[in-house]
């Protein structure tokens, strides 16, 4: 009976320690981790260099791709994946209407390389993706380009 407490003691410190930050470490805030930037010059949304902090899996919105979103400007590239024309790209205010975004199909881009693999996980209905979107693209007085992956879009 002891023996067992005393692994049982053994097993709970050995899964606690790895909660436990080292000393002078600082949890990181989520807004300054980047997943890339996108360069934007528009009527409609201005000019701005995102910095998208987080991804969110198109699942979440019924949509095959994801969203990385810039909390501190607050606007958003879609990648989402059209299954007769493939990827295409909308920047978009989060607080907007439909006239606070823009819209890139692949004939609008001279560069368009988007991935989505799966990364088998699965929370509720939403999947986790690994996503990667490298694009330059223009279409009238509106034009963005940039670079942007994550790991984990869920």
């Amino acid at each position: 009976m002891r023996r067992h407490a005393i692994l049982t003691l053994l097993l709970l410190c050995t899964a606690l320690a790895g909660c436990l930050a080292p000393s002078g470490a600082r949890p990181t805030d989520p807004a300054d981790a980047s997943l890339g930037a996108v360069t934007l010059h528009s009527g409609r949304l201005g000019q701005a260099t995102l910095h998208p902090n987080r991804c969110e899996a198109g699942d979440r919105a019924f949509f095959l791709g994801g969203d990385f979103v810039d909390d501190r400007s607050g606007l958003v590239v879609r990648l989402a994946f059209d299954p007769l024309e493939g990827a295409a790209v909308r920047v978009f205010a989060r607080e907007g209407g439909p006239e606070k975004s823009i819209a890139f199909r692949r004939a609008d881009c001279r560069v368009l390389s988007a991935t989505l693999e799966p990364t088998h996980w699965k929370i509720n209905d939403v999947s986790d993706y690994h996503l990667a979107l490298k694009f330059e693209c223009a279409r009238g007085a509106d034009a963005a380009a940039g670079e942007v992956a994550a790991a984990h879009c869920h």
